[in-house]
């Protein structure tokens, strides 16, 4: 009879264990290749339908992480281009996870909601990022890795 109580009990716990796989919720940056390579694919307003895509976004954009926790952005506008650099660090904000930038000295690139040198993206999930400037009127900015 306790045999038979033990294979019961044995049978209901393995009923009951969930065999699904188990949903990643760390979003994160591959630490383990650099130099990356992130570029603006996609930037909104906050007019209705004004996403805009390649050639038609207002500039064209890209950010370089490397391995030593420092970045460079280089921002394409009217045929000028504009670097900053500075570091970066992995933070969690809220349970997701963002990369803060710090850039070196002030410049027009620092897309934020203040007149801080710094700098949030929301890593929105495996090779997709965007910039937090959208919460204070600033443009959408959607970021793919493509190295």
């Amino acid at each position: 009879m306790r045999n038979l109580f033990y294979v019961v009990l044995a049978c209901a716990v393995l009923a009951c264990s969930d065999d699904a796989p188990e949903e990643k919720t760390d979003i994160d940056i591959d630490f383990a290749v650099f130099p990356q390579k992130w570029v603006l694919v996609q930037m909104t307003g906050n007019v209705p339908h004004s996403t805009t895509t390649g050639v038609e976004m207002n500039w064209q954009e890209n950010y370089r992480f490397n391995k030593d926790l420092t970045f460079l952005k280089v921002r394409t506008r009217d045929g000028i281009t504009t670097q900053a650099s500075g570091s970066y660090t992995k933070v969690a904000i809220g349970g997701e996870n963002h990369l803060v930038l710090t850039y070196s000295v002030a410049s027009d690139l620092i897309g934020n909601c203040n007149s801080t040198l710094t700098e949030d993206l929301w890593l929105k999930s495996p090779g997709k990022m965007s910039s937090t400037w959208l919460v204070c009127d600033g443009p959408g900015l959607d970021y793919e890795r493509v190295e």
